[in-house]
């Protein structure tokens, strides 16, 4: 069922495209519609304009923009594709819709081709760097997850993204999203200090209500991994209370009481992150082994074979 407010949209725009028979006064009304986020309006403006003009680029552009707000990536896809055919030479935004549809959907290299396109129409194009650079940090992270003989290649996706950061900065140098996607390549690189560094420089350029919990979580991992539990447990602190329900943020926190040798706290959050997500098979798995260390061999045991329950690929301990 129907809103009043949303029937009495439908309405008028049925009344709008039964009086109006010009396909630029359709485009429009349906550009209009687009920018209030009505997007099946939207989409049924577009679609009476190109009932009129088959080759009316621009409404295939926003149709297949309009999909892809509403999720439907394959029409989103043939849309924007179907505009570029007709016109090659359109904005840089159809191909920065068309990266990210490709992003989405698993094809990093038409991903790539896309924002290369998109930086070739417009050089100062900072959007494109910026998701160009994500997807440089993708396929780096893949294939140093993949196995250690693919590090040259890694290395030089990770090369190539923190360039594109850089060009980000560089237009734009309050760009607190730029700080943070290269910290995380740093963080994935292993250069804490310079992780650190970045997401430093992130959370003074944000308003603190705009601050996300995975800053916190991402420069307590590099604490941690720089050996600095102390300073790891205050971002993963602040992180849990940005947001109460990550399980992620209790589940490091506990990590770093563990590596503090606490290991009454490292149970204590280890069990907080469970009770938030009773199947997270790394939080059992650690808290039987601070049980191990404590020589609670009855808890140590239990907890190791839940998790094992639910991820297999855990190893067993021996029981001493």
């Amino acid at each position: 069922m129907f809103g009043v407010a949303s029937l009495l949209k439908r309405l008028f725009a049925f009344f709008l495209r039964a009086r109006i028979h010009d396909k630029d006064a359709l485009f429009d009304v349906g550009l209009d519609f687009f920018e209030g986020q009505q997007y099946d309006l939207a989409i049924t403006c577009f679609n009476d304009v190109l009932r009129i003009d088959p080759n009316y680029a621009n409404a295939y552009t926003f149709r297949g923009c309009a999909f892809f707000e509403k999720g439907d990536l394959d029409n989103a896809l043939k849309s924007l594709n179907q505009a570029v055919q007709l016109n090659p030479s359109l904005k840089e935004t159809v191909h920065l819709y068309l990266g990210n549809i490709y992003l989405k959907i698993g094809d990093t290299d038409h991903a790539i081709e896309n924002y290369n396109q998109a930086i070739k129409i417009d050089p100062k194009c900072d959007r494109a760097y910026f998701m160009r650079a994500t997807v440089y940090y993708r396929k780096a992270d893949l294939l140093f997850s993949a196995s250690p003989r693919n590090a040259k290649n890694g290395k030089s996706y990770f090369d190539k993204s923190i360039k594109d950061i850089n060009q980000v900065i560089q237009m734009n140098p309050d760009h607190a999203g730029a700080y943070c996607q290269r910290g995380l390549t740093y963080l994935a690189y292993g250069d804490f200090d310079q992780a650190i560094q970045d997401y430093n420089e992130a959370l003074q350029k944000l308003n603190p209500k705009e601050v996300a919990p995975e800053i916190y979580i991402n420069r307590g991992i590099a604490y941690a991994k720089k050996s600095d539990p102390k300073h790891a447990v205050e971002d993963f602190k602040k992180a849990c209370k940005l947001n109460p329900k990550s399980a992620l943020a209790y589940y490091k926190l506990a990590g770093a009481f563990s590596d503090m040798h606490d290991e009454r706290h490292a149970i204590k959050y280890y069990s907080h992150a469970i009770r938030i997500n009773p199947n997270y098979a790394p939080a059992y798995y650690n808290r039987g082994m601070v049980y191990r260390k404590m020589g609670e061999i009855d808890h140590a045991i239990h907890d190791i074979e839940r998790a094992k329950a639910i991820d297999p690929s855990l190893p067993l301990f021996r029981v001493r």
